[in-house]
């Protein structure tokens, strides 16, 4: 591979498998969150990439189904992992409502900034056709996805069970636009022999470069069979293919 995008870069935790697998790519990073981009830390690891010749491109902006406005962004400083756009995500998620490892808590969000923001199209003609993208972006795909209206040839983005409906709406999309082998990666809370022979499980997913073992058609896609949005468990990366 040789160009990818990393939507929601967060601490570069993806971007850093990309350039482990493929070293000669170029990864543009997109955060909606400035602190992750230019606070110490992630100054410090900016200028690792850059003594290990990484070709990355960091952009400070909000990746959404228009380009050219502002939405607002909400920040937890407690976890780098949890700001998001969606107020739906903040309402509903496993880190507001708990599930049996986490106690929850809405007040993880305590800031809210304004943010520009750009499609997934914008970037396409900006930087050139990539050959994976990456969304994590909390609760917010189906907006990012909404911003494409073609094909690349790999995409990838995070789903929970306790929003499997939102899943669902990012899968019809994709459909739309020509995507049509869909697998997955994460983890399954006690996996039946069934879900195994459909997905990888790997008992985490976000962060990594973790292809699936099988792709299949959108008719024997069966993910919602293995999710119960009140137990909130559950969770990975979708992978499509054209």
């Amino acid at each position: 591979m040789k160009l990818i995008f990393d939507i929601g870069f967060n601490v570069g935790a993806f971007s850093r498998a990309c350039f482990e697998k493929y070293p000669g790519c170029t990864v543009v990073g997109v955060e909606a969150n400035r602190t992750l981009l230019f606070g110490a830390k992630a100054l410090l690891r900016r200028a690792i990439f850059k003594l290990k010749r990484r070709r990355l491109i960091l952009l400070h902006s909000l990746v959404s189904s228009e380009s050219g406005g502002t939405l607002p962004f909400y920040i937890s400083d407690i976890s780098s992992g949890l700001s998001s756009a969606s107020t739906k995500h903040i309402q509903d998620s496993r880190f507001t409502l708990g599930n049996k490892f986490l106690i929850g808590d809405a007040r993880r969000w305590n800031r809210v900034v304004a943010v520009n923001t750009v499609t997934l199209d914008d970037l396409i003609s900006k930087f050139g056709t990539p050959d994976l993208i990456k969304v994590d972006v909390e609760g917010f795909e189906f907006e990012v996805l909404t911003g494409l209206s073609s094909s690349v040839p790999i995409l990838c983005f995070e789903w929970h069970e306790e929003s499997l409906g939102e899943a669902l709406k990012c899968l019809e999309h994709l459909k739309s636009i020509g995507y049509r082998k869909y697998g997955v990666v994460g983890y399954f809370e006690d996996p039946s022999d069934e879900c195994s022979k459909l997905f990888t499980n790997i008992g985490s997913a976000a962060g990594h470069l973790d292809f699936p073992e099988n792709y299949y058609s959108i008719e024997d896609f069966i993910l919602s069979n293995f999710c119960n949005e009140q137990r909130r468990v559950n969770w990975g990366m979708i992978y499509v293919k054209t």
